[in-house]
């Protein structure tokens, strides 16, 4: 806001004045991660995509595309192939109601209550009645295969994001891909 940003991980402050002062730069910008992934899609080889489903596009055939991420919320931006440029579009995707997936209750949640690190620590610990602090995202991922409950979590949180995802790539109609 005003040219300044707060990280949600760390105790920084980004100011854009700062940043061009310290820089020397004429004219400095600050965008969401999400969006800065976005604008270097077109700037991927082939070797740097790899491909889920679908046909392969060159890269530079991008029109309409989206970059999504789970950290320790959900993120998503598009990007759009302008005539002469692209454009990118942040969003604050994480916010988006998902109550189906997560809860039966007539509370609201959004998706990274979910497809979050947090989210999904909350998830596991919920199913396998856990009450220790000391679980994260990486443990659960690592418990796959050997604890069930670690399974069902991250084939249910597997399924959450294809789900948001393709719904993204509607949204966006990015036919380009994610």
């Amino acid at each position: 806001k005003d040219g300044r940003v707060a990280m949600t991980n760390a105790a920084w402050v980004v100011d854009e004045a700062e940043v061009d002062r310290l820089l020397g730069c004429h004219h400095i910008c600050l965008v969401n991660d999400l969006e800065a992934v976005a604008r270097a899609i077109p700037e991927l080889g082939t070797k740097d995509v790899h491909l889920l489903q679908g046909n392969l596009h060159k890269v530079t055939d991008k029109y309409r595309a989206i970059a999504v991420n789970v950290g320790t919320g959900f993120g998503a931006a598009g990007l759009i192939r302008t005539r002469s440029s692209f454009v990118t579009l942040a969003s604050e995707a994480g916010h988006m109601s998902y109550d189906a997936v997560i809860s039966s209750t007539k509370t609201t949640a959004t998706i990274e209550d979910f497809l979050s690190g947090p989210g999904l620590v909350a998830h596991y610990m919920k199913t396998t009645k856990l009450k220790r602090k000391d679980i994260s995202a990486r443990d659960v991922f690592a418990a796959v295969g050997k604890d069930p409950s670690a399974s069902e979590t991250i084939a249910t949180f597997s399924q959450a994001l294809g789900r948001a995802t393709s719904n993204l790539v509607l949204a966006h109609a990015a036919w380009s891909g994610a």
